[in-house]
Formats: C-alpha cells, structure tokens, sequence
C-alpha cells in the first residue's frame, strides 16, 4: 500500500537557515517530510504525494546545550522556540519565502523543537529524532504519525531510540548544526 511507505516520521532532510529578526540572530530549523493520501480513500485509488515542512525559529544560543555532549547516552533537548508551524504541500515553493508568509511574530508561540540525539563519536555516527512538544499539554507535532506505547507518546522520551531514529554521520550531522 502506498501509505505505508510515509511511515511515523518520514523525513527527507533537515535544513537550518541563518537569519535576522528584529536585529536578532535566529535559526530556521526546516525538517521536510514526505505525505500522501488518496483522492478516494474508500476505494483506496488515486494516491497522490507532496512535500510538507515544519519549521522551528530558534535563537542559535539555546542549540549550545549541544556542546561538549557525553558519547553513547541518549540526550533529550527542549529548545525554546520563537515560532514554528507546518507548512503543507510545498514542492515548488521557496522555503524561506513561504515561511515570511507563515510567520505571525508578537504572538505568544507555546511548543519547544525537541532534539534527540545519541553520538557515537568512536565510529562518527550519529542517532537523532526531531519533533516539536506543546509546553504544558501532550502534544506532539512536527510528525506524520505520534508514536504509541501502552498509550503514550515516545517522542521526547528516550525509550523512542529502542522503536526509530535516523542515523548519519557526525559530518552530515555537524553539516546541518555547526554547533556540532
């Protein structure tokens, strides 16, 4: 079936923009990922394929917590951020140019980027999940599917790395966070 290629998280690639706001410096956290549906979900025909983003704006200093991490241990970290949303259905769209329109500042923004990463500097690779957490409520977006054990999520948790995590190399991983 068409459908269980997407997955719960199926990311396609992390991107992280410089730039400025208000004469401060900031971080556009880009996490693209594949989605689908059917146009006739009842007969299960037509399935159709598009990029969605969600995207985190981030100050650059609270990614520092990502330095000097101990090898092996599964790190959770909650990053404030400035805003963030999804953005649906952006395969010819300029990403930088699409999040300007989406961006309402001055709005008071409750959910935190959630990195998980697990560095395993011996042989250069790296484990991560990224996901974005409601501060107060359970509430977990930034993924195609919440993923469930005994009826709670994973993401945020570190039992998550026993069921799905992406791997890459501390290059590629350091590539896209040059904190690293």
């Amino acid at each position: 079936m068409p459908e269980n290629k997407l997955g719960n998280d199926n990311t396609l690639k992390i991107e992280v923009y410089d730039a400025t706001f208000q004469n401060e410096r900031i971080w556009a956290v880009i996490k693209y990922m594949r989605n689908g549906a059917y146009k006739y979900p009842g007969t299960k025909r037509g399935w159709k394929e598009w990029t969605d983003a969600y995207y985190f704006l981030v100050r650059p200093d609270d990614l520092m917590v990502m330095d000097n991490l101990e090898d092996s241990v599964i790190h959770v970290m909650k990053i404030p951020a400035i805003y963030g949303g999804t953005l649906r259905k952006i395969d010819n769209e300029n990403i930088t140019v699409a999040i300007q329109k989406h961006v309402r500042f001055g709005q008071s923004f409750d959910r935190e980027l959630v990195l998980m990463l697990q560095l395993f500097r011996g042989n250069n690779t790296a484990r991560f999940a990224v996901s974005s957490n409601h501060k107060v409520f359970p509430e977990i977006e930034g993924i195609l599917h919440n993923f469930t054990y005994k009826g709670k999520s994973l993401y945020g948790r570190p039992a998550l790395f026993d069921y799905c995590y992406f791997e890459t190399s501390m290059y590629d991983l350091g590539q896209v966070f040059p904190i690293l």
